[in-house]
């Protein structure tokens, strides 16, 4: 994780011949810096954390459901492995993130819960844009 303050720049190189596919979050905030403690869950497990940014790695067991939570910020959540759905309380929306690399966006404030309808382990990174 790096914070360029007040530039955008970014460098990435290839490590060996192994495909692999890379999701870039940006916080274009300059200043107010959120203090908040990001959310924990049973199933979540923080990674790293900056004053931009906070990062956690979410495992489900075949078959099981997180806690249904609310984030005070915005998170982009990325499919590693397995197959998650992603339920949003109020509006019954599912998402299906069925391919590594699937994504989606969670709004500041709006509960979500998120499901492991598949026969083995999933693993989500939740980046939480603060």
């Amino acid at each position: 994780m790096r914070e360029f303050a007040g530039r955008s720049s970014a460098q990435t190189e290839q490590a060996g011949k192994r495909t692999y596919h890379a999701i870039s979050v940006e916080n274009l905030r300059q200043r107010d810096w959120s203090r908040d403690q990001p959310l924990s869950s049973p199933a979540t497990r923080p990674r790293a954390s900056s004053r931009a940014f906070h990062v956690s790695d979410v495992r489900l067991s075949a078959g099981t459901t997180d806690a249904l939570h609310t984030h005070l910020h915005p998170v982009v959540a990325v499919l590693v492995g397995g197959e998650i759905v992603d339920r949003e309380r109020g509006q019954n929306t599912l998402k299906d993130l069925r391919r590594p690399g699937d994504w989606t966006v969670l709004p500041a404030a709006d509960s979500h819960q998120l499901m492991n309808r598949s026969n083995a382990g999933a693993y989500v990174v939740e980046v939480e844009v603060r």
